[in-house]
């Protein structure tokens, strides 16, 4: 009777330890999947946005179609999923960088190519995404600028400098364009201050 009783319990502790092993998924989907396109999705309309050669009221309806779009991106993205990816990419970047430091002098090629791999898959995307971020808030200023030249009459004036760059947010912050260095010479500083405590 008793080893019925501790079935279930086996059972459900296998089925958690399940879960922790498969946790890591979920997250890469919403950062690799669902951020790499939406942000992708929106730095190609800027792009379009910018060579395009309609009206300026048709090309202020589209900026304002964006704007929508990116409000209802950052309603999504800005408390967990680019703020989670600000956070531990670098993190992760930085330990994964000391330790292919640290064991790039061990005679095991496997976890030097393991540790090289982690590095650079960690690297690329949170360089990706950020210099995508940046992109979008760059390309968006320089239209802000260059269609606001070209306004001849004061009411596209006045609607032109009323207008407010697009720009990815992660909680209360938001990326420009310099944002991916900001955040490689992080990672560079605080991997070598691990090396430099480690020694």
């Amino acid at each position: 009777m008793n080893i019925l009783l501790n079935r279930p319990l086996i059972l459900r502790s296998s089925q958690d330890h399940f879960s922790v092993i498969l946790n890591p998924f979920p997250g890469a989907y919403y950062v690799i999947i669902f951020l790499g396109m939406t942000t992708s999705r929106l730095w190609l309309d800027c792009k379009i946005l910018t060579a395009s050669c309609a009206t300026i009221q048709n090309q202020i309806i589209a900026y304002r179609r964006i704007q929508i779009f990116e409000k209802t991106l950052n309603s999504c993205i800005r408390d967990r999923i680019f703020l989670t990816l600000a956070f531990l990419g670098p993190l992760f970047q930085v330990l994964a960088g000391f330790a292919l430091i640290e064991v790039a002098n061990s005679k095991n090629i496997s976890i030097l190519v393991g540790c090289g791999l982690i590095y650079v898959v960690i690297l690329i995307m949170t360089l990706l995404n950020f210099c995508v971020a940046g992109q979008i808030n760059r390309l968006s200023l320089n239209w802000i600028k260059c269609r606001g030249r070209l306004c001849k009459s004061k009411i596209f004036t006045r609607k032109m400098k009323s207008l407010v760059s697009v720009r990815i947010q992660y909680g209360s912050n938001f990326v420009e364009a310099l944002t991916p260095l900001v955040v490689q010479e992080f990672c560079v500083r605080q991997t070598t201050s691990l090396l430099l405590l480690r020694r």
